[in-house]
């Protein structure tokens, strides 16, 4: 006698065991619904380009920093829907990077996904030229199709290569006042810099992933001071610009302290990089006027001669009048007293022991200044 599912169920089985099978068909029916379902929503994701600092004919400049990027495509006809994680892995010469995405919006049929490993995983090239194996897989629950979701290249580092950056501007933000700073005879001390915004640009054939790095200097005449600048901001392509705001007071050579014409500069210092430097131009001045009676020693502009009267010619200098005894200072026109003497009576001073130039004399008496005189030794 052959028995139908139910004629078994029925007339063959107790009626206490029925429940029970009829509870395990249930459930065998529902693995097999969902896994239809599963197959449902089986995709085909494939490893579609791996990304390093490089040229588009993958050639990399020796030495540089770079971080490690891949690209990923869904190349079937079904949605990978938000939410969904998808691993990926990448390896540069045997050093192996992994990492993890939890989708915030749907992979749709032909769409990409971009994915960079961080700056946690960072690769230092060599300076000398080499061939560099690469790879990358992707890892995803619901890929059915495993033969395509590894791929395999090769990159080059190469002096070959367009690595061409160059510093457009050097613009100083702190201090404000640096141009045309007025040191007034040395009371005045230039502030140093504080905050500047230099602006970089790409003029190369190379694309700086995020992370990556580069190198440059901020110099002013012999003092240089070399800083690494990390791209946290993104990819920097041919023909962008990065805009650095420098703030580390400590990377920024010393103001000059003397009257002149300045500039400071930053240049990038990568290998092969010639690009030129964007500087900021700046004048320290001098206002103070020495022949300016107010600017002589204590400030006195003039003064009563009771006590003596004063000539001054070629190589000498006469007290006439001298009634108490004087102290006389020398000073030059940079304040610096460079001489003195002390007379009781009518007095004649050669002045041959000075070199040609202006000197400004202090005339004291009984710790007062009786008057200031200039004198001009030719």
């Amino acid at each position: 006698m052959v028995f139908s599912q139910q004629n078994f169920l029925e007339y063959v089985l107790p009626s206490y065991l029925r429940i029970v099978v009829m509870k395990r068909l249930f459930l065998v029916s529902l693995i097999l619904v969902s896994f239809q379902a599963a197959i449902a929503q089986q995709v085909d994701l494939v490893v579609s380009g791996l990304h390093i600092t490089s040229d588009t004919n993958k050639l990399i400049p020796g030495g540089v920093v770079s971080s490690a990027a891949i690209s990923i495509q869904n190349i079937d006809s079904t949605i990978v829907e938000s939410g969904d994680t998808i691993h990926f892995s990448m390896g540069i010469n045997g050093t192996i990077y992994t990492g993890m995405e939890v989708l915030t919006s749907d992979l749709g049929p032909g769409e990409e996904l971009y994915y960079n490993f961080g700056d946690s995983n960072l690769y230092s090239f060599s300076d000398t030229g080499g061939i560099h194996l690469v790879y990358g897989a992707v890892m995803y629950t619901n890929d059915t199709v495993g033969f395509n979701d590894l791929l395999i290249d090769t990159f080059q580092t190469t002096v070959f290569v367009s690595n061409d950056w160059s510093s457009d501007s050097f613009e100083i933000v702190l201090p404000s006042n640096l141009d045309g700073f007025d040191i007034d005879n040395g009371t005045n001390v230039p502030p140093n810099v504080s905050e500047a915004e230099i602006t970089f640009r790409n003029n190369g054939a190379v694309t700086y992933l995020q992370y990556s790095s580069f190198k440059y200097r901020i110099y002013l005449g012999n003092e240089s001071m070399n800083v690494i600048a990390n791209l946290y901001q993104g990819d920097i392509a041919p023909g962008e610009t990065n805009v650095r705001n420098v703030t580390n007071q400590a990377l920024f050579p010393s103001i000059p302290d003397s009257v002149g014409t300045y500039q400071i500069c930053a240049e990038v210092t990568e290998p092969i990089s010639a690009g030129a430097s964007g500087c900021f131009g700046f004048e320290i001045i001098d206002t103070w006027d020495p022949t300016d009676p107010d600017n002589w020693p204590h400030g006195l502009s003039s003064m009563d001669r009771d006590h003596y009267s004063f000539v001054n010619s070629t190589d000498r200098m006469f007290f006439r009048d001298v009634t108490e005894p004087l102290d006389v200072w020398v000073f030059n026109l940079n304040g610096t007293r460079v001489h003195q003497f002390s007379i009781s009576s009518d007095s004649e001073i050669s002045t041959c022991g000075l070199s040609s130039g202006i000197y400004f004399l202090e005339v004291h008496s009984n710790n007062k200044v009786l008057g200031q005189e200039k004198v001009v030794r030719f």
